[in-house]
């Protein structure tokens, strides 16, 4: 394991645990709270998967039981794309998560299916790639709905849109186009993710401790 993936499994663990404190004061942060979680725990998953089963990291194709684990991992993976899509479409537009969650369970089954043939390789590769773009697309879409409502900033927004540009500069290193190459450099993303969860770390600190993102007194939160 590479210093900087080390450094951001401790700073997301960081961030989860200040988020659990920030969701007993505001319920609004569940969604985020929620997400964080899951991409901590799969995370830890894959990562469990990757030392105790090391021959995933070689080219394949996988058979058999081998092939059964290597789906696993790739579920684990798209919990951070369809997640982040989710979560940006509960917090600025209050509608619920199913369709970005079942698109990326449907596209996670269509590569099962056409898996060695023909989403192996570069071609691979590219599908990871469409599922964080449309992830940013779909977050940065719920953004310029929210902007209509004149609402004022909260935590969440801020989590969310933070999260949506830091995720964005992946296009500049594994998952740059013409070619993504995320298998090749992933080790850039590592510290991509490092920065998001220090940033979010910090973030939720001025939450909790500066008041930062949330309502004046006297104003009660809005439901959604």
């Amino acid at each position: 394991m590479s210093r900087a993936a080390a450094l951001a499994y401790l700073l997301q663990a960081i961030t989860v645990a200040l988020a659990v404190a920030l969701w007993s004061r505001r319920r609004e942060h569940r969604p985020f709270t929620m997400w964080a979680g899951g991409v901590l725990a799969a995370d830890l998953a894959r990562r469990a998967i990757m030392l105790s089963c090391p021959w995933i990291a070689l080219p394949g194709p996988h058979t058999g039981l081998h092939r059964a684990i290597f789906h696993v991992d790739q579920a684990l993976f798209f919990t951070d794309s369809a997640g982040l899509a989710a979560i940006a479409l509960v917090v600025f537009t209050g509608r619920r998560p199913w369709v970005p969650l079942a698109v990326g369970g449907v596209t996670w089954a269509a590569l099962t299916i056409g898996y060695p043939w023909p989403f192996r390789g570069q071609l691979l590769g590219s599908v990871y790639a469409l599922a964080y773009a449309a992830a940013v697309v779909t977050s940065i879409v719920a953004m310029v709905v929210w902007t209509r409502r004149r609402e004022r900033p909260r935590i969440e927004h801020a989590a969310v849109s933070l999260s949506t540009l830091i995720v964005l500069t992946l296009f500049a290193g594994p998952f740059a186009p013409p070619c993504p190459a995320p298998f090749e450099t992933w080790s850039v993303a590592e510290l991509t993710f490092a920065m998001l969860w220090a940033a979010m770390a910090l973030l939720h600190a001025a939450a909790l401790w500066g008041g930062f993102g949330f309502e004046p007194a006297g104003r009660p939160a809005r439901p959604r």
